[in-house]
């Protein structure tokens, strides 16, 4: 089945595993691009998500796919902000709903800057949070840019940084 074969079931990935299943998970990753003019109505935390019983979880996994405040997305959008509010809504609420989570690990693909509208955004939801910051392998991301971005989010809050099952698929 294709990596989009679950995107329009009725029901995340997450919830019709078994509650056992799900206290054994350690890594979750969250999605951020399919549906950016408009997310499925599934995508939302709640209860019905399990991601209460989720209680080994420490790494969380935010793979950024596009960031629609980017000017080639302009005339496209369903609203000025609207999707960059719609994700950061998401990782707060996974991030409340599963407390156990210790390290945030942001990735993207090439075109997301770390300086645009949705990675602040994250950056910040993270920050009040308190958990440790750290960046996958696919951006490549280097230590220049770890610091004017670690920097701007530090001035808002507090992130620290570390080297170092989809939540909706």
């Amino acid at each position: 089945m294709s990596p989009t074969g679950y995107f329009k079931t009725k029901k995340p990935l997450l919830a019709r595993l078994p509650q056992h299943y799900r206290s054994s998970i350690t890594n979750l990753e969250l999605r951020l691009g399919p549906g950016w003019n408009n997310p499925p109505r599934g995508w939302v935390v709640n209860d019905g998500l399990g991601l209460q019983d989720c209680t080994s979880v420490r790494v969380l996994k935010v793979f950024v796919q596009c960031d629609p405040s980017d000017v080639i997305f302009k005339g496209f959008r369903a609203g000025e902000g609207f999707y960059e509010r719609f994700c950061q809504d998401l990782l707060e609420g996974v991030l409340k709903a599963t407390p156990t989570i210790a390290t945030v690990e942001f990735d993207a693909w090439t075109p997301v800057k770390r300086n645009g509208d949705m990675m602040q955004g994250l950056g910040k939801v993270v920050s009040t949070f308190g958990k440790i910051v750290g960046w996958g392998p696919e951006r490549g991301w280097d230590k220049e840019n770890d610091d004017i971005w670690l920097e701007a989010i530090l001035k808002t809050g507090g992130a620290s940084l570390s080297k170092s099952v989809a939540i909706f698929a």
